[in-house]
């Protein structure tokens, strides 16, 4: 497949910025992308995938071929993730810091669509708690609905602008994957090449300025801060890892790598950062770095007295142990929805700013007393274990996907869709019909 030309200043550029290797770096553009995947931890052993393992991370693969993901019931059961190779470094970059972190608040301030938010959750210890923010309602979603399925337990979502979110100084970590111009997606998407202007850099970097500045009131005196683009545009990368050491007295934090990994290793006198090249690496563009902030006095957030969740009634409770397992402990809102998660102390402060918000990871709802189970409950696999389940052929797992009704002649009530040890999700079989409950806004529509 031919591919548009690259921009002529853009490729002048890499020309001046990596002169030893500028020829390289802009003949691999043109190579063919390697499709990987991020996999579940405990989900993705029933898989079968062809493939070698992605070096920096644990649970990254680099497929042999690309599967139709789209069609693929456990790819929506959320045993596995598309996930660009070389922006999983994130991961050995959270490892380093995982030593000093006490029941962690991690927040993933630009998270949309998940993958950063995914690649955190494999590492958070179980007293951490992961927020995820995105402020575009529909990446929102997107970013809501990648979580639900991988069946994150200990995460919050929210969708506001940065300078509207009230936790000043509440996180430990901080995680900007910032909005950029891209540079490192010329393989991939292939129309950035003609959309590509040069003053794209310096729009983004002034964007990047204001995220970073809220990051800075976010986070609290000592806490650390993982910095991301896919982009190779210095004004947006090393200029702004070097802003924030001068300016705000951050220190940068080096981060351990494996030299058969070929990562580009950037430094400028005490401040280092990590970039992924294409001529040397599997993936796509990408450019990380580790900072911790200052240690200082911080403000703290004033807790409402009132601000805690709700426990369920007697009958309430045995409603729900029905469907949920004895390890998990569950709570409600006032609008009787029914959570799951781990009570952090954090959550207080969340209860305090948002009374009316999710507080955890929402398992079902109550109707007078009754208790109907949610998607979450399902992809999170904490539903109890005498919980009847159907075990379906690929057919009726796509069928069902499509959110269309399935051949079940058996009058179970409600009960859990499976395929290949992969939940689905819920039904109702009634005998004579099958209510299929699988989120409408979730279906495969592609024929």
């Amino acid at each position: 497949m031919s591919h548009p030309a690259l921009p002529q200043l853009f490729s002048a550029r890499i020309r001046e910025q990596f002169a030893h290797c500028s020829e390289e770096f802009l003949g691999a553009l043109d190579r063919e992308i390697n499709t990987s995947v991020l996999l579940h931890p405990t989900k993705s052993k029933f898989l079968e995938l062809a493939g070698s393992p992605v070096p920096w991370n644990d649970f990254g693969m680099l497929l042999h071929e690309r599967p139709s993901f789209i069609l693929d019931p456990a790819y929506h059961a959320g045993a596995m993730y598309s996930q660009e190779a070389n922006s999983m470094l994130l991961a050995q970059v959270f490892k380093q810091i995982l030593p000093e972190l006490e029941a962690p608040v991690v927040l993933d301030l630009c998270a949309a669509p998940g993958g950063k938010s995914l690649v955190l959750s494999t590492l958070l210890p179980e007293d951490g708690l992961l927020v995820s923010n995105e402020i575009i309602p529909q990446r929102l979603s997107i970013l809501r609905e990648n979580l639900d399925k991988w069946g994150l337990a200990n995460g919050l979502t929210m969708g506001l602008s940065p300078e509207k979110i009230p936790f000043s100084g509440q996180f430990d970590v901080i995680v900007v994957d910032a909005p950029c111009s891209g540079e490192g997606l010329f393989r991939r998407q292939l129309s950035y090449r003609e959309e590509w202007k040069p003053s794209f850099a310096g729009v983004c970097a002034s964007k990047q300025d204001e995220i970073l500045e809220e990051a800075h009131r976010l986070l609290k005196p000592g806490g650390f801060l993982i910095y991301s683009t896919c982009t190779y545009a210095p004004e947006e990368n090393e200029k702004q890892i070097l802003r924030m050491v001068q300016e705000w007295e951050y220190t940068s934090i080096s981060v351990p790598m494996d030299s058969d990994w070929k990562v580009d290793i950037w430094s400028e006198g005490p401040v280092e950062a990590y970039r992924m090249l294409p001529h040397l690496t599997p993936g796509e563009g990408f450019f990380c770095a580790l900072l911790r902030k200052a240690d200082g006095p911080s403000e703290g957030f004033r807790q409402h007295k009132h601000a805690e969740t709700l426990a369920l009634s007697k009958k309430e409770a045995e409603a729900a142990k029905r469907f949920v397992s004895d390890a998990c402990e569950v709570w409600k809102n006032e609008a009787n929805l029914v959570f799951t998660g781990r009570r952090h102390p954090f959550l207080k402060s969340w209860l305090t700013a948002f009374p009316k918000s999710n507080s955890g990871t929402q398992i079902g709802s109550l109707l007078r007393d009754e208790f109907l189970p949610a998607q979450a409950l399902a992809n999170t696999r904490l539903s109890a274990t005498g919980v009847p389940s159907i075990e379906v052929s690929r057919e009726d797992a796509l069928q069902f996907l499509r959110r269309e009704t399935i051949p079940v002649q058996e009058k179970l009530g409600w009960c859990l869709v499976t395929h290949q040890h992969q939940h689905l999700g819920w039904g109702k079989a009634l005998g004579n019909r099958f209510n299929n409950y699988y989120p409408n806004e979730w279906r495969i529509r592609q024929a």
